[in-house]
This record gives C-alpha cells, sequence and structure tokens, in this order.
C-alpha cells in the first residue's frame, strides 16, 4: 500500500535493488511514479508485483527494469508514460504475468526470457517487443472493447514486435496483421482454445 512520488529527475530511481545478493522482493498494492525507473532490479532472486500496483516510467526510463530475475505480476498495471517502458525483463528463467495491464508508450519489453502472459487489459503504443523470447501470450484485452477476451487494442499501433530469435504461441487474442513486425528469425503462431463436444459413447468423459 506504499507511494513513491519523484519529482521526475533524470536518471532517478523509485526502488533500487541493485545488488549481487539474490534478494526476493515483493511488493503488493505500491504506486510509483516521478522516477526516471521506478523499480531497478538486478543480480538474482525473484520480483512480485500484486495488489492492484501501478508502476509509471519517466521519460525514456522504466516503471520496472530487471535482469537476471524471476518475475511474478499478478494485478498489476505498468504504464510507459509517453516515452518510456512499462516492464523491462531480461535474462529471466521465467516470468509469470497475470493478469498484467499495460499502457502508455511500451508495454513489456523482454529479452532473453521465457514469459507467460496470461490475461490483462492493454492498450500501449506497442504492447509487447520480445527479443529471444519463448513463450505464450494469452487473454488479452482492450480496455476499451465490448468483445471480452480475444479483442486487438484497436489504439495500439504495434501488437506485438517479436525481434530476433523469438518463438510465441498467442492464445485467445486476435491479431492484427498490421500491428504486426515479425523479424526473419522468428515465429509467432496464432491459437484458439480448443472445444470439443465428446459424447459419441453415450455421455461426455468426466476427465480428458
Amino acid at each position: 500500500g506504499s507511494t513513491f512520488t519523484g519529482s521526475n529527475v533524470a536518471g532517478s530511481y523509485g526502488y533500487n535493488d541493485d545488488n549481487t545478493f539474490s534478494v526476493d522482493l515483493a511488493l503488493d498494492g505500491t504506486t510509483i511514479s516521478g522516477f526516471e525507473t521506478g523499480v531497478y532490479k538486478t543480480g538474482g532472486g525473484s520480483l512480485d508485483i500484486t495488489g492492484d500496483s501501478l508502476i509509471t516510467a519517466g521519460d525514456n526510463g522504466y516503471g520496472v527494469y530487471t535482469d537476471g530475475i524471476d518475475v511474478t505480476v499478478i494485478d498489476a498495471t505498468f504504464d510507459g508514460g509517453t516515452t518510456g517502458t512499462g516492464i523491462l525483463i531480461d535474462n529471466s528463467n521465467y516470468a509469470w504475468l497475470y493478469p498484467m495491464d499495460v499502457t502508455g508508450n511500451i508495454g513489456l519489453h523482454a529479452k532473453n526470457s521465457e514469459i507467460l502472459w496470461d490475461a490483462g487489459e492493454v492498450d500501449a503504443d506497442t504492447i509487447l517487443i520480445a527479443e529471444t523470447v519463448t513463450g505464450t501470450v494469452q487473454s488479452l484485452t482492450d480496455p476499451a472493447a465490448t468483445g471480452g477476451a480475444g479483442v486487438a487494442s484497436a489504439g495500439s499501433s504495434t501488437m506485438i514486435d517479436a525481434r530476433s530469435d523469438t518463438r510465441l504461441t498467442v492464445v485467445d487474442w486476435s491479431l492484427d496483421e498490421t500491428k504486426m513486425l515479425v523479424d526473419g528469425t522468428s515465429v509467432v503462431d496464432e491459437s484458439n482454445w480448443l472445444d470439443i463436444d465428446a459424447d459419441h459413447l453415450g455421455a461426455e468423459p468426466l476427465s480428458a
């Protein structure tokens, strides 16, 4: 429930956890704004952001910057501001984002990581940049839309910018080919949930 408010000073940090001690950090219901970088964490350990936290990037900065960190997001919003990035995840063994909302300039920039982004309201100018990333993105929605899960964000100029050596599976989020940038070394597969009515033996199966 804490609030960190800066004065928009270039090079400033709201919370700087740059060390080599593999410390675990948890932010619950935390609001951070007014810093070039809201949270900066490197050197190992984990970062958990939960409880409707709201973290906003400063000019050309980051709401959250991580390197070598296992990241978990449950119910949080990241705002890239006018020229920044909501959250950057670099060199993460695993990032689980459920749900995670992004808005502003760039929502999520993932590099050299494995991600699972499951649900969230997304209307950032660029929703996802992925470089050397594997993972799944599913059930994202446009907060202004009324069509439910899977509706593409009408306000975004780029849905996914898949840069070098990236392999993503997108489920239940209709992609607009005019808002996709895919490098020749990358693949983005668009899929949907499988719904089977299997009652040919006289009754629905109890398990599959």
